[in-house]
């Protein structure tokens, strides 16, 4: 695995466990998201017969926490496939309080992009640090989460629906 693939995955997978508790909150209901992630594969079907029944004895925001979990122990293949069908504009469609969260994710990107702009250029994330707050440096880590090719094409995509 080279660098860049070792910080994409880094970086997806702290993003899933930082977003963890968002993500189990914004989804209200099994179907789209976890029926979808059974047909891509993401998980399997023994996965999805457990989390429907946890949804049943615990309520779905358990049941996806819980599911969440397992999806930060697998490969970066995974991880990615996984934000591929989060993303996928049925889901966003079905959870409008996902799509809030992928909106602002993607809102504090660009705000990143036009504060790294408008301090010259700079070529490592050290250079940054002193001319910006931490909320500001959060912003950088999702800046550069989200200039993977499968996840920034995927909320582009979504973002451009609305």
């Amino acid at each position: 695995m080279s660098r860049v693939e070792a910080f994409r995955d880094t970086n997806l997978r702290v993003l899933v466990r930082e977003l963890r508790t968002d993500i189990a909150m914004a989804v209200d209901d099994s179907f789209p998201l976890v029926y979808g992630l059974v047909d891509k594969n993401i998980i399997t079907d023994k996965l999805l017969k457990d989390t429907l029944e946890k949804e049943s004895t615990e309520g779905i925001h358990k049941a996806m926490y819980t599911l969440l979990s397992w999806i930060l122990e697998r490969s970066r293949s995974t991880i990615q496939a996984f934000w591929s069908n989060l993303t996928k504009d049925y889901n966003l469609d079905s959870y409008p309080k996902l799509q809030m969260l992928i909106s602002n994710l993607h809102s504090n990107v660009r705000d990143v992009g036009s504060l790294v702009q408008g301090a010259g250029t700079l070529s490592s994330s050290t250079s940054v640090e002193p001319l910006v707050s931490n909320n500001a440096r959060d912003k950088n880590h999702m800046e550069q989460v989200f200039n993977s090719d499968v996840v920034l094409g995927s909320v582009s995509a979504a973002l451009a629906t609305e």
